[in-house]
């Protein structure tokens, strides 16, 4: 018969937790929790995750690499409107995703690369809707080698009367660059808020 020994902690060890304890009580401290995705599937895992998005033009699910992708090409795009959490007023807001271009211009124009973009919106109906700031940023352009997959992110601020957020995925424009017909894939992407620009490039770096 096999015994094992149970290691009890020593007094010492019981001390150390007694004072952890009471230090997470006084302070309120609490372990980082994962932040939540405010996205519906974010990750094109299979065909119903196009129920949570709107397709315009040539945009579509297709296999690239052996997983599904959502994929435009012509100028197309995906959007999804996110409904913002109270708690998500004036905070930091990340903008974030995975792409991958078929053709990557040799002069470097970047008509034809994936990007990811959106609105902040205000109160308003449907049709009336107000538009409280664009979410654009250069490092939201995914630039790198043909079919080769880069992170695109950015982080905002999020205005106090902000009520949600419009997320689009599409392809960049350059004026005077037209539209070949190649395909931009996009996976892996994400909308999530912080209290602190910190906060969010931490979670930036780790993405």
């Amino acid at each position: 018969m096999i015994s094992e020994k149970i290691k009890r902690p020593t007094g010492r060890a019981i001390r150390l937790v007694s004072v952890l304890l009471s230090l997470i009580l006084l302070t309120g401290f609490s372990p980082p929790m994962q932040p939540r995705n405010l996205l519906k599937t974010p990750i094109a895992n299979q065909k119903t995750s196009l129920q949570n998005w709107v397709a315009v033009g040539d945009a579509k699910l297709e296999e690239f690499d052996g997983i599904l992708c959502y994929v435009v090409r012509n100028g197309g795009h995906f959007r999804q409107e996110v409904k913002l959490p109270p708690e998500a007023a004036g905070q930091y807001i990340v903008v974030i995703g995975r792409g991958s271009s078929e053709r990557v211009d040799p002069k470097g124009a970047i008509t034809g690369l994936p990007y990811i973009y959106g609105y902040v919106l205000g109160e308003g109906e449907p049709m009336k809707e107000i538009i409280l700031g664009n979410l654009e940023s250069s490092y939201l352009i995914g630039r790198g080698r043909a079919n080769e997959w880069v992170k695109m992110f950015a982080i905002f601020k999020i205005p106090q009367i902000a009520k949600g957020v419009r997320y689009i995925i599409g392809q960049a424009q350059q004026p005077d660059v037209p539209q070949t017909g190649s395909a931009v894939r996009f996976d892996d992407l994400g909308l999530y808020f912080f209290s602190s620009p910190y906060d969010a490039q931490v979670f930036i770096n780790k993405y």
